[in-house]
């Protein structure tokens, strides 16, 4: 009876991706209750200039777990397609819902079919990620991104402009330098003039006022001031500095680096363009020696419980995002 209901289980949560699925194809904001709501959002092109390419303009799907009311879109979708009560739908999806988060807590990535894959970062909370090649019937379906030659005559009217425009902003600088030290300039003669007056004025003050003598005491205490002797040559402080040490140096680093395949060109980086994720070593190695055409420059990765496939690392983003969008079922995720 256990086994049955797993099976019952696991085929709603099969069907409730389908749902899903269906709906992000005709309305950008699809709630799923207890978890969560799938947003899309239209991302307008835009122009790499490092890779000369125009990125076309797409939808993208995102994910809001605060919005995670029953709106009965889902529910209703279940009810027409299996002829179900709305009572049945709402118990469907909350099971489902509760099969979602116990894969979460064990480890394990969740698959959400040809949208993206959900997951739980370092704090707990669920992250989502979208597969760059998912269109979601979107207006944009069959446009590809543009990469193209710049012209040599583009490139040295596009240098001289560069040329130019920070010529100008050097000259506006270095006239705002001088009018600021003329300014100081100015204001340090005043300051030199007013001592001066000040100076003066003192002076006369002083010799204009007449002192008064007082010759009935002649008689005066003297003072015993003692005199100050400069010390002789030989008396010298002499001051030992203690031997520098150096620190000890670390044999025993522990370094967490990817478990390689064969050696790539660049390993580097805080970026991964992920094209698979496995639950075991063995499975990750088994599928890059199916596929002869990325064994020279697939690696696996251990994330938690979880050994990704990448193909490339790097610092750049933009870059990395550019080339998934190229491949299916590919994705970009930091470490």
């Amino acid at each position: 009876m256990v086994i049955i209901q797993k099976v019952i289980n696991f085929a709603l949560m099969i069907s409730i991706t389908e749902h899903i699925e269906y709906l992000m194809t005709q309305h950008d904001c699809v709630v799923i209750p207890q978890w969560g709501a799938l947003i899309a959002h239209y991302k307008p092109a835009q122009f790499y200039s490092a890779s000369s390419t125009i990125a076309k303009p797409k939808r993208v799907i995102a994910f809001n777990p605060s919005v995670n009311h029953n709106d009965g879109l889902l529910a209703n979708s279940l009810v027409r397609r299996h002829n179900i009560s709305y009572d049945q739908a709402i118990k469907t999806i909350s099971d489902s819902v509760s099969l979602f988060k116990r894969q979460l807590n064990n480890g394990l990535e969740l698959p959400f079919g040809h949208i993206g894959f959900f997951s739980l970062n370092e704090s707990g909370n669920i992250e989502f990620t979208p597969f760059s090649s998912h269109s979601s019937n979107d207006q944009f379906f069959g446009l590809k991104s543009l990469s193209f030659r710049v012209l040599d005559a583009f490139k040295s009217v596009t240098d001289s402009h560069e040329i130019n425009r920070a010529q100008a902003q050097r000259a506006t600088q270095a006239t705002s330098q001088q009018a600021t030290g003329n300014r100081n300039l100015f204001i340090h003669r005043a300051l030199q003039v007013a001592a001066s007056i000040a100076i003066i004025l003192g002076i006369v003050f002083v010799a204009s006022t007449p002192i008064a003598v007082d010759h009935s005491q002649q008689n005066m205490a003297t003072m015993n001031i003692p005199a100050v002797k400069s010390p002789s040559a030989n008396q010298e402080t002499a001051i030992a500095s203690a031997p520098s040490q150096s620190a000890p140096s670390q044999d025993n680093t522990t370094t967490n680096e990817p478990i390689a395949t064969q050696t790539t060109p660049s390993d580097n980086g805080k970026y991964y363009l992920v094209i698979s994720t496995f639950t075991s070593q063995a499975k990750a190695q088994q599928y890059i020696q199916q596929h002869p055409d990325i064994q020279s420059t697939a690696r696996i990765w251990k994330k938690g419980k979880q050994f990704r496939i990448y193909t490339k690392r790097s610092d750049d983003y933009n870059a990395l995002y550019h080339e998934a969008a190229q491949l299916p079922n590919s994705w970009v995720t930091a470490d």
